[in-house]
């Protein structure tokens, strides 16, 4: 058992329920060193918080109405409609509000800030811990409330390199990592990197790809080969997603609708898609490659900032290159119809410079023969400067402050980004520094799938000194 002295903070817990994470922050509270103020929870987990009084479940259904007292005030009510655009694209993911009109979304974004900021004065939060970069309907609404009523916040993120996370003290400070000093020694953190565009990407192997995209064999056929841990999982997302629904009669049509829709808007999709596609390519044109990212997704929605239009990304670039340079435009192998509708492939047909090329196309050969790589915070610009490529961003990426890696502005000069030499030394070792401030434990089971040799013992015992770290130095500095 850890042992403290004295309450460091009043926090409140978004998710961390599941049970690699659940019992370490129970001992954090149990002990003293924090103070759990409020827990919000998934339904399937509220067993495991039988002993744990602040514990909520997380509030899915809008339907019902809410009661809060009104908190917000007007400067509040302008800060929140700064943060609209960000809340607004996490709630387009959801199906619960699917298709619902644009006052329609207000209302409930409006009720939720208010039931939050309430619940946070309530409890008089310091701080708020989330298990990502906040995402999804109600987590971005939470971070928003918490972040205009000016209690801090944290964010534990997986890293790239499995088995191991950051912490962030905001979604701006992603790639940064301000708050985090080197955890690990320099002796620990040296790593060599072929200089190569290729990377084995465990979440981009051809499996991995048809998986996502519900083709997986494997999927398709677990029901047959482990029926009961198939049921499991559906009672679990049932329990999890059951009240967006008046009743069993409301799923069965909303359901039934939603998949006769998602048949019909892929189609189109496809359609548009290939309609699209530029016929022939030049690998001898001057060409920046942007490789378009997959959304509805966290690094994109949370990651880009106003970049999480993508289409806005590309229409800026195409307005500073010089007018003999073409953009190639690939699309993401998950990509599905959800925004890549009509407008898009409109709108993407209004600038002249662009070319949407065909997924067949090798990325890494386009990388190769660009003048340089765009993204917004994709692992395809870590593959350009490790390759040698310069890199334009238009969001937070881990490897933000990398040699080689140029943020987007007005003043951005193309013809000098492509110029620039990229020492893969350096490269070398500011990937060693960035390691050097990750936290080694598993907090969240979807990671497991790429971890090797994972010993429960161990990793307990890994995140509580993570956690004794973040308690203890990190918010102590900032009490």
């Amino acid at each position: 058992m850890i042992e403290s002295e004295c309450v460091m903070g009043r926090f409140v817990i978004v998710e961390l329920d599941g049970d690699l994470i659940r019992d370490v922050l129970k001992e954090f509270h149990k002990n003293g060193t924090i103070e759990i103020v409020k827990w919000y929870i998934a339904e399937e987990n509220r067993t495991a918080f039988s002993d744990f009084p602040s514990a909520e479940v997380f509030i899915t259904s809008w339907r019902r109405g809410l009661s809060y007292t009104p908190t917000l005030t007007e400067t509040d009510e302008r800060r929140l409609f700064a943060e609209l655009d960000y809340i607004m694209v996490n709630f387009a993911r959801d199906t619960e509000f699917y298709r619902l009109p644009y006052y329609e979304y207000k209302h409930v974004v409006h009720m939720m800030a208010n039931y939050f900021a309430d619940a946070l004065r309530r409890v008089h939060a310091e701080a708020v811990l989330f298990q990502d970069l906040p995402h999804g309907p109600a987590v971005s609404v939470i971070y928003a409330a918490a972040r205009i009523l000016g209690i801090r916040t944290y964010a534990l993120v997986p890293s790239e390199q499995a088995g191991f996370f950051h912490i962030c003290k905001s979604i701006e400070d992603y790639g940064i990592f301000e708050i985090q000093p080197r955890v690990q020694s320099v002796g620990q953190c040296v790593v060599q990197i072929e200089k190569t565009y290729r990377k084995d990407l465990a979440y981009m192997t051809e499996e991995r790809i048809r998986e996502d995209l519900g083709k997986s064999g494997k999927r398709r056929f677990r029901l047959f080969e482990h029926p009961r841990a198939w049921f499991a999982e559906r009672w679990a997302i049932l329990k999890r997603h059951g009240d967006k629904y008046d009743s069993v009669a409301d799923f069965i049509e909303r359901r039934i609708v939603l998949g006769i829709s998602r048949y019909f808007r892929t189609k189109e999709y496809l359609r548009a898609a290939r309609h699209a596609e530029a016929i022939n390519i030049s690998w001898s044109e001057k060409y920046v490659y942007f490789p378009l990212h997959l959304q509805p997704e966290m690094t994109t929605d949370t990651l880009g900032g106003c970049y999480r239009d993508q289409l806005l990304a590309i229409e800026q670039l195409a307005r500073i290159l010089p007018k003999d340079w073409l953009i190639y435009v690939k699309e993401n192998p998950k990509q599905l119809f959800w925004m890549r509708e009509k407008y898009f492939f409109k709108r993407l047909s209004c600038l002249p410079q662009v070319r949407y090329i065909s997924r067949s196309v090798d990325t890494y050969q386009l990388m190769e023969h660009s003048q340089f790589v765009a993204t917004i915070s994709g692992t395809a610009g870590w593959e350009a400067i490790s390759g040698g490529k310069p890199v334009v961003v238009f969001g937070q990426c881990w490897y933000k402050n990398f040699p080689g890696v140029f943020s987007f502005s007005d003043e951005l000069d193309a013809e000098a980004v492509a110029d620039y030499s990229i020492e893969h030394s350096a490269v070398e070792q500011a990937f060693s520094a960035y390691r050097g401030k990750a936290l080694k434990g598993i907090f969240r089971s979807d990671c497991l799938r790429d971890a090797k040799d994972f010993d429960a013992g161990e990793n307990h015992k890994n995140m509580l000194q993570a956690m004794e770290f973040l308690f203890v130095k990190l918010d102590g500095e900032n009490l």
